[in-house]
């Protein structure tokens, strides 16, 4: 089974040639929700993360 090129995770750009269980030099923050229960996480983007927790939580931007 070939490896799935990845280029975005959570609206986040990953580096070109990164592929699926590949390291990365810098950890990738990838928020998720579940939304409702027996249903699967959701990835989500990080505005969409800072409108459920708040904008205060500005620490997490690393």
């Amino acid at each position: 089974m070939a490896k799935e090129m990845l280029g975005a995770k959570c609206g986040v750009p990953l580096p070109n040639g990164l592929v699926e269980s590949s390291n990365s030099k810098k950890p990738i923050f990838a928020p998720s929700t579940k939304p409702k229960k027996n249903l699967p996480e959701e990835n989500i983007t990080f505005e969409r993360m800072e409108k459920i927790v708040g904008k205060e939580k500005e620490c997490l931007k690393g």
